[in-house]
């Protein structure tokens, strides 16, 4: 594979990846870009100014996807979708959902410098608040194009601050048109030929195998659930420890519970991420305690018994249940694809189920979806040192590049 016009730019590539990395850098060389924040829309007019170049079309939906359209952008023919999302974690890494939406333009620079009439539509899809550190659940963006989360309740959830998702993609779209940025409207649900996204692998696999590229079969099943457990406020020195109805201690026993329980279930990944305490006071017992737990497992029949035993501990809490996402299979059509491009590429690949969950679980019900994986330092991810090196990086981006253009040639169809 010679061809130059086919071939990623390995400094534009690294360049824009660069530039996006200090849209709502950290200190600690990490980056917080919360969904629909000033950062992040920031972030948003970037990219929209690299694909405008290109001739592309801006397009958003309702709740606030975006999505950037190279060719036929008066024709009805469902595109191709590419990318991933800008959003990161309060303190994220530099190549989590960013390094997808950096590769799909990648791909777009190279098809512009083909014929137009050998390929259908292309468009980068950016969803929006993937990571739901802001705004619960996660994947609210594609869960809600998709139709697996109801638009008015997404709408109406707010962030610790008390501002709702509604007023703050009010806030983004006005700030980007403000800019001189046209945004057509794209309907919910809207029908596309495929949809392939391009991740760092968030896991120790690839590196610890030392194999190029991942080629992602499955996505694990996740349930997550909001636990808040009452108690009596009082006085620190005041009320003896004897008869207490400290929420924290109760909530703290709960978690106990659960930890026992559910190590039992060989295989789940449980995690309490969150905690929150009221009235939060150095010298009054809590009078409430609140947490969240993430548990995920690839097996259907797992997850559901699971979630039914986390629901029974709780019976004298006051639980919701945020999401359940079923396990998801992908597409075995662009799994094969992938897995063909890697080898006419000489680059090492192995099937794998992700144990994240990406937008890319929720539109594979609307059309054939796919995931490429490339190996990130020690597996880590949501942190300040997350990092991919640059040859994974390039690496990456050409597979996802001759991916997308083997879905998207007129002679796929």
């Amino acid at each position: 594979m010679s061809d130059q016009a086919r071939t990623v730019d390995r400094v534009r590539i690294l360049g824009r990846l660069g530039e996006m990395s200090r849209i709502g850098a950290l200190e600690n060389g990490g980056v917080c870009r919360l969904a629909l924040s000033p950062d992040e829309t920031e972030a948003k007019a970037r990219l929209i100014g690299w694909a405008q170049a290109l001739g592309c079309v801006a397009y958003i939906d309702d709740i606030g996807n975006l999505f950037l359209r190279l060719g036929g952008a008066d024709s009805a023919e469902a595109p191709v979708l590419v990318g991933s999302h800008l959003d990161t974690q309060p303190v994220g890494g530099n190549f989590d959902g960013v390094l997808g939406v950096i590769a799909a333009l990648e791909c777009l620079e190279i098809m512009a410098r083909q014929d137009e009439r050998a390929f259908m539509p292309v468009e980068i899809a950016v969803w929006c608040n993937e990571e739901g550190a802001r705004f619960n659940p996660t994947t609210m963006g594609s869960a809600v194009h998709v139709g697996h989360f109801p638009l008015g309740e997404a709408l109406a959830v707010t962030d610790a601050s008390g501002q709702s998702v509604e007023a703050s993609l009010r806030q983004s779209t006005a700030s980007l048109r403000a800019a001189g940025i046209g945004l057509s409207h794209r309907d919910l649900g809207a029908g596309y030929k495929a949809y392939v996204e391009l991740h760092i692998e968030q896991g120790p696999v690839l590196e610890n195998e030392g194999v190029g590229i991942g080629v992602v079969t499955d996505v694990q099943g996740l349930v997550q659930y909001r636990i808040e457990v009452s108690g009596v406020a009082g006085h620190a020195g005041a009320v003896p420890m004897e008869g207490r109805k400290d929420a924290l201690t109760r909530a703290r026993a709960l978690m106990a519970e659960l930890d026992a329980e559910l190590g039992a279930f060989g295989g789940l990944r449980f995690t309490v991420g969150r905690i929150n305490v009221a009235p939060g006071s150095i010298n009054t017992i809590p009078a409430k305690a609140e947490f969240t737990l993430d548990v995920r497992h690839p097996d259907p029949q797992v997850l559901s018994q699971v979630s039914r035993r986390i629901e029974a501990l709780c019976a004298h809490a006051q639980l919701t249940r945020l999401i359940y996402q079923a396990p998801i299979p992908f597409d075995a059509g662009i799994v094969s694809t992938i897995e063909q491009v890697a080898e006419q590429y000489g680059v090492s690949s192995r099937r794998m189920v992700s144990g994240a969950t990406h937008d890319a679980a929720h539109v594979a019900a609307l059309c054939p979806t796919g995931m490429i994986f490339v190996p990130c330092r020690g597996g880590i991810s949501h942190n300040e040192n997350e990092y991919c090196e640059p040859d994974d990086v390039v690496q990456g981006a050409q597979i996802l590049a001759e991916t997308i253009m083997a879905l998207a040639g007129r002679q796929a169809q």
